[in-house]
């Protein structure tokens, strides 16, 4: 034990060496350092300072220095966990097990069952969203589709069973025929009754003039933005901007008007977005007609819904037409006139460059000139963000 007494402005340094911080003479420095050799590991150093003891006791360190080697070179932790591709609480169980059992391989606990990753998908879950799958699916398949299914899972079944899949796609057939013929008829008609004359798009006075119009509206696949023909690879774009495209065709006219929806207006195709834009179509586009006859697809969302029924009804009641008739197309059929211009909307859009939605506003009417269409903006009374919600507005008149 070495006593310090009387020695004035006593400090400890952790950088330098105690002794070198006390001063002591060099007799009791080397009176000290073989008192402390001695000791080994487990030695128990104590100093006396006036009448107080501090104790040191060494204890042993729990992380030792680790040099992480690629190649035979050295490198630093974050990178070897880079190269490995472990993280770090692998890599300290790594070390952990290496300090306790040696260089033996890790194994797992008795009877314990292996760990699914963080991202296990259960076979309940699997089967789950499979059900929900085939729901989707049988209830977006059409009836065509399916009797053609039944059609060709027939081939070895006995013949009267052949025979009724038959009777059943024939029935239907013939039913799409009759639908198709119908719609047919009424849009020829409209087109030879108008075809001299000198009628235009609107803005026109609702019910103004006594006539019978036929309209067919439709949703068309989304365009997206920039796009680019000669691109050799996909844009530096994660995600292109989506262009809504949504046409009203009038077949008296054979013109269509074409609405250009951005994503950041509305990026849904819900009855809420139809009626906004038939009912815009009416009030800057329409021809003042008192009856109108109207074709869609089968849609329940979009079309075939309370909404739409109470929307036409309102403009009767309204008196902004004396008869509405709206059609529905067979699933699995509604190809009709304004696929037709889409069609050539799509040509044209996947020759052209386009980097803006004003680009696509310019190629519609391009191809206005070529198949009497065009795109209705904000000089024309639409604005794009002026989606109202209808659906509130018909649930408030039903309760």
């Amino acid at each position: 034990m070495i006593r310090l007494n009387n020695i004035p402005n006593l400090q400890l340094s952790e950088d330098e060496d105690e002794e070198e911080c006390i001063g002591l003479a060099s007799d009791e420095l080397d009176r000290k350092q073989t008192h402390s050799a001695n000791f080994g590991d487990g030695y128990i150093h104590k100093v006396f300072f006036g009448n107080k003891y501090l104790e040191n006791t060494p204890t042993k360190r729990k992380c030792a220095r680790t040099t992480y080697f690629k190649g035979g070179n050295e490198i630093c932790k974050n990178t070897f966990l880079f190269l490995m591709g472990i993280g770090r609480d692998t890599l300290a169980d790594i070390v952990k097990h290496y300090e306790e059992n040696g260089a033996r391989p890790r194994l797992r606990k008795k009877h314990s069952l292996p760990r699914p990753p963080a991202r296990f998908i259960s076979p309940e879950d699997i089967n789950r969203v499979a059900s929900v799958w085939r729901l989707c699916v049988k209830s977006a398949k059409s009836l065509c589709q399916s009797n053609n299914e039944q059609l060709i899972r027939s081939a070895n079944l006995p013949d009267d069973r052949k025979s009724e899949a038959v009777k059943k796609q024939q029935d239907h057939l013939s039913l799409v025929q009759k639908e198709r013929a119908v719609y047919n008829d009424m849009t020829a008609a409209c087109r030879k009754i108008f075809s001299g004359s000198n009628l235009s798009f609107g803005p026109s006075l609702p019910a103004s003039k006594k006539m019978r119009m036929h309209y067919s509206f439709d949703f068309a696949q989304q365009l997206h933005f920039p796009s680019n023909p000669l691109q050799p690879g996909p844009m530096y774009f994660l995600t292109p901007r989506k262009c809504g495209l949504f046409g009203v065709s009038c077949e008296g006219l054979q013109k269509q008007v074409n609405y250009l929806i951005d994503e950041g207006m509305s990026s849904t195709k819900g009855s809420n977005e139809v009626i906004s834009y038939m009912h815009n179509f009416f009030g800057n586009f329409g021809v003042g007609e008192t009856e109108v006859d109207l074709h869609c697809d089968n849609c329940s969302g979009q079309n075939k819904n309370n909404f739409m029924l109470w929307y036409l009804a309102w403009r009767v009641g309204h008196k902004l037409h004396d008869k509405i008739e709206i059609h529905f197309l067979i699933a699995g059929h509604t190809k009709f006139s304004p696929d037709c211009g889409f069609g050539l909307i799509k040509q044209a859009y996947m020759k052209t460059r386009v980097n803006t939605l004003a680009d696509i506003a310019e190629l519609v009417s391009e191809v206005g000139s070529r198949a009497d269409s065009s795109s209705p903006g904000p000089e024309n009374g639409f604005d794009g963000s002026a989606t109202r919600q209808h659906q509130a507005a018909v649930s408030y008149l039903d309760g």
